[in-house]
Protein backbone atom coordinates (compact mmCIF):
# COMPACT_ATOMS: atom_id res chain seq x y z
CA UNK A 1 0.00 0.00 0.00
CA UNK A 2 1.16 3.13 -0.62
CA UNK A 3 2.96 5.63 1.87
CA UNK A 4 0.75 8.76 0.47
CA UNK A 5 -2.13 7.95 -1.10
CA UNK A 6 -2.98 9.53 -4.69
CA UNK A 7 -6.88 10.52 -4.83
CA UNK A 8 -6.45 11.46 -8.16
CA UNK A 9 -5.19 8.54 -9.61
CA UNK A 10 -7.11 6.29 -6.78
CA UNK A 11 -10.42 7.83 -6.15
CA UNK A 12 -11.85 4.83 -4.22
CA UNK A 13 -8.62 5.37 -2.04
CA UNK A 14 -7.74 1.47 -3.87
CA UNK A 15 -3.66 2.28 -2.62
CA UNK A 16 -4.59 3.24 1.20
CA UNK A 17 -5.65 -0.45 1.68
CA UNK A 18 -7.04 -3.86 0.74
CA UNK A 19 -10.67 -3.82 0.35
CA UNK A 20 -13.23 -6.39 0.53
CA UNK A 21 -13.08 -7.57 -3.14
CA UNK A 22 -9.67 -7.21 -2.82
CA UNK A 23 -9.05 -9.84 -0.20
CA UNK A 24 -11.78 -12.28 -2.15
CA UNK A 25 -9.46 -12.20 -5.02
CA UNK A 26 -6.89 -12.93 -3.08
CA UNK A 27 -7.88 -15.28 -0.30
CA UNK A 28 -10.77 -16.99 -1.65
CA UNK A 29 -10.57 -16.60 -5.33
CA UNK A 30 -12.83 -19.59 -5.78
CA UNK A 31 -15.75 -17.31 -3.97
CA UNK A 32 -14.99 -14.77 -7.03
CA UNK A 33 -16.73 -14.28 -10.14
CA UNK A 34 -13.97 -12.81 -12.15
CA UNK A 35 -15.48 -13.51 -15.20
CA UNK A 36 -18.59 -15.28 -17.25
CA UNK A 37 -18.75 -18.22 -19.69
CA UNK A 38 -18.02 -15.95 -22.66
CA UNK A 39 -14.93 -14.22 -20.81
CA UNK A 40 -13.62 -15.96 -18.09
CA UNK A 41 -10.32 -14.74 -16.00
CA UNK A 42 -7.41 -17.04 -16.69
CA UNK A 43 -4.67 -17.48 -13.71
CA UNK A 44 -1.22 -18.62 -14.07
CA UNK A 45 0.63 -21.33 -11.85
CA UNK A 46 1.06 -19.35 -9.30
CA UNK A 47 -2.57 -17.61 -8.86
CA UNK A 48 -1.75 -14.39 -10.78
CA UNK A 49 -4.79 -13.38 -13.43
CA UNK A 50 -2.98 -13.39 -17.06
CA UNK A 51 -6.46 -12.31 -18.40
CA UNK A 52 -9.47 -9.92 -17.16
CA UNK A 53 -12.68 -12.10 -17.29
CA UNK A 54 -16.03 -10.05 -18.25
CA UNK A 55 -19.92 -10.75 -17.10
CA UNK A 56 -22.00 -9.70 -19.56
CA UNK A 57 -25.85 -8.78 -18.37
CA UNK A 58 -28.43 -7.38 -20.96
CA UNK A 59 -30.69 -8.38 -23.59
CA UNK A 60 -29.97 -11.66 -25.69
CA UNK A 61 -29.19 -15.50 -25.89
CA UNK A 62 -27.79 -16.88 -22.69
CA UNK A 63 -24.59 -18.73 -23.17
CA UNK A 64 -23.98 -17.20 -26.82
CA UNK A 65 -24.78 -13.55 -26.37
CA UNK A 66 -24.85 -12.81 -22.53
CA UNK A 67 -23.97 -14.29 -19.30
CA UNK A 68 -27.44 -13.52 -17.53
CA UNK A 69 -30.49 -11.71 -19.27
CA UNK A 70 -30.50 -9.03 -15.67
CA UNK A 71 -28.74 -8.60 -12.88
CA UNK A 72 -31.64 -10.31 -10.62
CA UNK A 73 -30.18 -13.26 -12.27
CA UNK A 74 -26.42 -12.62 -11.46
CA UNK A 75 -27.10 -12.05 -8.02
CA UNK A 76 -29.16 -15.50 -7.84
CA UNK A 77 -26.02 -17.08 -9.35
CA UNK A 78 -23.65 -15.39 -7.20
CA UNK A 79 -25.36 -16.30 -3.95
CA UNK A 80 -24.10 -20.04 -5.27
CA UNK A 81 -20.68 -18.52 -4.85
CA UNK A 82 -21.06 -18.47 -1.12
CA UNK A 83 -20.51 -21.24 1.39
CA UNK A 84 -23.70 -23.12 1.47
CA UNK A 85 -23.97 -22.87 4.98
CA UNK A 86 -24.71 -18.94 4.45
CA UNK A 87 -26.74 -19.14 1.25
CA UNK A 88 -30.07 -19.58 3.37
CA UNK A 89 -28.99 -16.69 5.47
CA UNK A 90 -32.15 -13.86 5.62
CA UNK A 91 -29.92 -11.31 6.37
CA UNK A 92 -27.73 -11.32 3.30
CA UNK A 93 -27.88 -8.26 1.36
CA UNK A 94 -26.47 -7.41 -2.08
CA UNK A 95 -24.14 -4.51 -1.68
CA UNK A 96 -23.95 -2.81 -5.07
CA UNK A 97 -22.30 -0.16 -7.13
CA UNK A 98 -24.10 2.79 -7.92
CA UNK A 99 -23.65 2.35 -11.41
CA UNK A 100 -25.43 -1.57 -11.56
CA UNK A 101 -28.85 -0.12 -9.11
CA UNK A 102 -29.24 2.73 -11.77
CA UNK A 103 -29.13 0.48 -14.76
CA UNK A 104 -31.94 -1.84 -13.16
CA UNK A 105 -34.13 1.35 -11.51
CA UNK A 106 -33.95 3.30 -14.03
CA UNK A 107 -35.99 2.43 -17.01
CA UNK A 108 -38.46 1.91 -13.99
CA UNK A 109 -37.98 6.31 -13.03
CA UNK A 110 -38.39 6.76 -16.99
CA UNK A 111 -41.34 5.00 -17.51
CA UNK A 112 -43.55 5.88 -14.79
CA UNK A 113 -45.96 8.40 -15.83
CA UNK A 114 -47.57 11.85 -14.04
CA UNK A 115 -50.59 10.01 -12.84
CA UNK A 116 -50.87 9.84 -8.76
CA UNK A 117 -50.42 6.15 -8.86
CA UNK A 118 -47.79 5.84 -10.88
CA UNK A 119 -45.70 7.49 -9.09
CA UNK A 120 -46.97 5.86 -6.04
CA UNK A 121 -46.11 2.56 -7.44
CA UNK A 122 -42.85 4.06 -8.69
CA UNK A 123 -41.64 5.39 -5.70
CA UNK A 124 -42.62 2.25 -3.04
CA UNK A 125 -40.74 0.25 -6.00
CA UNK A 126 -37.86 2.84 -5.37
CA UNK A 127 -37.88 2.58 -1.44
CA UNK A 128 -37.70 -1.11 -1.34
CA UNK A 129 -34.86 -1.68 -3.82
CA UNK A 130 -34.21 -4.95 -3.85
CA UNK A 131 -31.25 -6.87 -6.53
CA UNK A 132 -31.83 -10.58 -6.90
CA UNK A 133 -34.41 -10.68 -3.92
CA UNK A 134 -31.86 -9.37 -1.89
CA UNK A 135 -31.38 -5.68 -0.02
CA UNK A 136 -29.51 -3.54 -2.29
CA UNK A 137 -27.39 -1.52 -0.10
CA UNK A 138 -24.90 1.60 -1.51
CA UNK A 139 -21.88 2.11 0.63
CA UNK A 140 -19.08 4.76 -0.17
CA UNK A 141 -16.14 3.98 -2.25
CA UNK A 142 -17.14 1.01 -3.76
CA UNK A 143 -16.60 0.28 -7.26
CA UNK A 144 -19.76 1.46 -9.72
CA UNK A 145 -20.39 -2.21 -11.07
CA UNK A 146 -19.21 -4.78 -8.64
CA UNK A 147 -21.22 -6.34 -6.19
CA UNK A 148 -20.53 -7.91 -2.61
CA UNK A 149 -23.05 -10.58 -1.79
CA UNK A 150 -22.27 -11.14 2.36
CA UNK A 151 -24.47 -10.00 5.49
CA UNK A 152 -24.07 -6.33 7.12
CA UNK A 153 -22.77 -7.79 10.43
CA UNK A 154 -19.91 -9.50 8.54
CA UNK A 155 -18.47 -6.32 7.90
CA UNK A 156 -16.10 -5.36 10.76
CA UNK A 157 -13.93 -2.22 11.79
CA UNK A 158 -10.63 -3.07 13.09
CA UNK A 159 -8.01 -1.23 15.01
CA UNK A 160 -4.42 -1.21 14.31
CA UNK A 161 -1.91 -1.97 16.89
CA UNK A 162 -0.63 1.06 18.61
CA UNK A 163 -3.92 3.56 17.58
CA UNK A 164 -6.24 4.67 19.61
CA UNK A 165 -9.76 5.64 19.14
CA UNK A 166 -11.31 9.50 20.05
CA UNK A 167 -14.59 11.21 19.80
CA UNK A 168 -15.06 14.65 20.80
CA UNK A 169 -18.59 15.87 21.55
CA UNK A 170 -20.39 19.28 22.11
CA UNK A 171 -22.81 18.05 24.86
CA UNK A 172 -25.30 21.17 24.22
CA UNK A 173 -27.77 19.77 27.27
CA UNK A 174 -24.62 19.55 29.77
CA UNK A 175 -22.97 23.05 28.41
CA UNK A 176 -19.82 21.05 28.04
CA UNK A 177 -17.49 19.49 25.27
CA UNK A 178 -16.48 15.67 25.88
CA UNK A 179 -13.92 14.37 24.93
CA UNK A 180 -13.85 10.49 25.01
CA UNK A 181 -10.78 8.32 24.35
CA UNK A 182 -9.58 5.19 24.44
CA UNK A 183 -5.65 4.63 25.13
CA UNK A 184 -3.35 2.50 22.43
CA UNK A 185 -4.11 -1.10 21.81
CA UNK A 186 -1.84 -3.39 23.98
CA UNK A 187 -1.51 -0.21 26.16
CA UNK A 188 -2.35 -0.76 30.34
CA UNK A 189 -4.43 1.50 31.08
CA UNK A 190 -8.18 2.00 30.72
CA UNK A 191 -10.33 3.97 28.75
CA UNK A 192 -10.63 8.08 29.62
CA UNK A 193 -12.90 10.65 29.24
CA UNK A 194 -12.53 14.10 29.56
CA UNK A 195 -15.24 16.79 30.31
CA UNK A 196 -14.97 20.10 30.15
CA UNK A 197 -17.10 22.53 30.64
CA UNK A 198 -18.34 25.89 28.49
Amino acid sequence: MAKDTDPVAYPLLQDVNKGWLQHIREDVPERHAAGGELKAETRDADGVVTAAGAIYVGAGEVGTEVDYVNIDALVFAGIELLHENYREDTDLVAIVGRELVNDKYFSIVNASGDRATEQLARDVLLSNKKIGGLSAVRVPKFPKNAIRITTLANLSVYEQIGTERRKIEDNAKRDQIENCASPPRGAASRPAAEIRGK
